[in-house]
């Protein structure tokens, strides 16, 4: 879970829980056995057309299929296993497969799907199927967090429909392994050498596997092949003709594979950061390496960011040395549970953290700051929140079915040496990527070996987007092109200053692959990429300019930083990175109740007495000095009649006095009711 989801969710609890106009609350409801009901199949009003053929290359002998295999049964009816967003008609249910169709004795499994309704009154008959990454990825269990700032506007005009890939989430059997996420929790706060992570990690990934195989699990029946199929007898058992694959990170793998294992019902394809088939395990740290290069080129050739953080490539790698000599510990705070953790940052953690910041385009502009203030010694508070979230993601990843699709369809295809050499040319890594920590695993995983086809590139003639973000430090922008090769009708471009999965990103490719949607046969209109640019580093000392804001909804006159996006009705954030955001709201309760709601619902760490007060033209201020993760969170509230005027700032300890003298108080001396 990115910071940044963390603090968009925060901003929906709070106006849940406010009970503001445009709010969107969640139901809660409970995971209920499945029902014996069958949803009726979708009947789309276009007729079938025919669909170009994908292939693999070269051509491979046809898939064996025993006449005599079981087959998909009906998708029956179920209560949704999750909280469903407010204001969308969703049907779940669930698609009994058989675990190895080759077996004619194969034992049944179960994968959890949710189909979103769309809003349009005249929905197009084709709809969209998610595909999560991974491998392992839960598709279903971040809705609640998730679908309304990623998924929600593909519903303008089309069904989208979600599913827990076999292994994963909601499905049955699931090959989660609690064991590797205890172990990440627990060793937060220890000074762990790589050798002795690494044999920790292995020990507890051969008890998970011990168990799931206890269990009766096939790891040899979990792999893209078999999702493919499994899609296949969904959309047939749904009764679309044809229908939209949308696939990001891992799910860009499956999304070929089901080209050329199922491209009858294929319309369009869009692959958003993308998995080749031929691409190699042993490139990640080649694609490690070229992020970080990117991100200290990018902030180099920026005036401002070069300016305030010159020669970053240097001062993080002596960070590196430096906290491998004295690592340095601090506290982070689960938003989900509001448990708090101790970490503990070193050499190695650093280089891992920072690598799963570049994933997200809003963490990437924080990252040379965050960088320069470590360096200083005077806040790691970015570095310990990236490094609880990557503890948090593992809850949301089923990772025994990450090492069975990995160790069958990627390191089956590496030799011993190819995986312990592959890092020796990056030396600047530390052995953060050392591949050979597979070996191990792979050996007593029993997922089995691809054929060899699952190691060449997909050829297809069917209309297909391709997306990559420049900074994206794990698929680059040339495995984007390599897929894109051997697609005959399809369509690339790279988007400036973005990093991995970039469709949920950004308005820009957003709005492209919407146009392809639309019309996959044609070129979608892509002039926005001209207007885009380098990552919008914070912390560079850029003046705050205000402009005056009439804020009709809450009922007040104010003024905002010029260039902040209001990321909801009274919120403002100073990027998209949501790295401090601005907080101007009208409760409609007591000034009392106001504080406690606040920091009840947002977990607000500190004393609630008044630190002091602030006298305005209109109003009369109690001030408070806490904290919301970790970051400052300056707090004044106002009550005027049955309504308590919000302001608050969440900033960093860098920034914080700057932000408070040219932001904070001029937003109090200037907000005025409207009477």
């Amino acid at each position: 879970m990115s910071v940044r989801l963390c603090t968009l969710m925060i901003i929906a609890m709070l106006l849940g829980a406010c009970g503001a106009s445009n709010a969107k609350p969640t139901s809660t409801l409970a995971p209920s056995p499945v029902a014996e009901t069958e949803i009726p199949s979708v009947v789309p009003v276009a007729t079938a057309t025919t669909r170009p053929a994908a292939t693999a290359a070269p051509a491979a002998t046809a898939t064996i299929a025993a006449t005599s295999a079981p087959v998909a049964k009906g998708l029956r009816s179920a209560e949704c296993p999750f909280d469903v967003p407010s204001g969308y008609e969703v049907t779940c249910g669930y698609l009994s497969v058989p675990e190895d169709r080759a077996k004619s004795n194969s034992a049944m499994i179960e994968l959890a799907v949710a189909i979103f309704k769309s809003k349009s009154d005249n929905p197009k008959p084709d709809p969209i199927i998610y595909l999560e990454g991974g491998p392992g990825g839960n598709a279903l269990q971040g809705i609640p967090l998730s679908f309304e700032d990623r998924f929600a506007p593909f519903l303008a005009d089309r069904d989208f429909i979600m599913i827990d890939q076999r292994g994963t989430g909601y499905s049955k059997p699931l090959l989660a392994c609690d064991e590797y996420t205890k172990l990440v929790y627990d060793t937060l706060d220890k000074n762990l050498s790589l050798d002795e992570s690494n044999r920790l990690m292995t020990e507890a990934l051969l008890a998970c596997h011990s168990r799931l195989a206890a269990q009766g699990v096939d790891f040899t029946a979990y792999n893209s092949v078999a999702s493919a199929d499994d899609l296949n007898d969904l959309r047939k058992t749904l009764g679309y003709k044809e229908w939209n694959l949308y696939g990001i990170s891992y799910g860009t793998r499956l999304a070929l594979t089901t080209m050329r294992e199922h491209p009858e019902g294929i319309r369009s394809v869009i692959l958003d950061s993308t998995v080749p088939l031929q691409s190699s395990e042993t490139d990640t740290p080649a694609a490690v390496e070229r992020g970080f290069a990117q991100l200290f080129k990018g902030c180099s050739e920026d005036p401002a960011c070069n300016k305030a953080f010159p020669n970053l490539h240097d001062t993080f790698y002596k960070l590196v040395d430096q906290l491998d000599k004295q690592p340095v510990t601090g506290e982070a705070t689960n938003p989900l549970t509001g448990k708090k953790y101790t970490v503990l940052l070193n050499g190695e953690s650093l280089i891992s953290v920072t690598f799963q910041g570049m994933y997200s385009t809003s963490i990437i502009p924080q990252l040379p700051k965050a960088i320069a203030a470590a360096a200083a010694g005077s806040d790691y508070s970015l570095f310990f929140r990236l490094a609880l979230s990557s503890a948090i993601e593992n809850e949301y990843v089923s990772v025994g079915m990450f090492y069975t699709v990995r160790c069958n369809e990627e390191v089956a295809f590496e030799t011993p040496k190819a995986l312990e050499t592959a890092e020796d040319a990056f030396p600047q890594q530390h052995g953060v990527f050392d591949l050979s920590s597979y070996i191990p695993i792979c050996n007593a995983w029993d997922a089995g070996k691809a054929p060899a086809i699952e190691n060449q590139p997909v050829i297809s003639d069917i209309p297909t987007l391709v997306l990559s973000g420049q900074y994206d430090p794990i698929t680059t922008p040339e495995d984007g092109q390599a897929a894109a090769k051997t697609l005959s009708h399809s369509f690339f471009f790279e988007f400036p200053g973005l990093g991995h999965g970039v469709s949920i990103d950004d308005n820009c490719p957003r709005g492209v692959t919407e146009a392809f949607l639309n019309d996959p046969t044609s070129k979608p209109d892509a002039s926005c990429i001209a207007s885009m640019s380098g990552p919008e580093f914070t912390g560079t000392g850029g003046a705050v300019t205000l402009v005056p804001l009439k804020q009709e909804q809450y009922g007040y006159n104010g003024v905002v930083p010029k260039g902040w996006v209001e990321i909801n009705s009274g919120i403002y954030a100073r990027s998209r990175s949501a790295d401090v955001v601005l907080f101007q709201l009208a409760l409609p309760e007591n000034e009392a109740n106001t504080l406690s709601r606040l920091t009840t619902v947002l977990k607000l760490e500190g004393s609630q007495k008044s630190i002091g007060q602030l006298q305005t033209k209109a109003l009369k201020w109690n001030l408070y000095k806490l904290t919301l993760q970790g970051q400052p969170a300056d707090l004044a509230l106002a009550q005027d009649g049955d309504h308590t005027f919000v302001v608050m700032l969440v900033s960093d300890v860098v920034e914080r006095q700057a932000l408070y003298d040219g932001v904070f108080v001029p937003a109090i001396n200037a907000l005025v009711p409207i009477k």
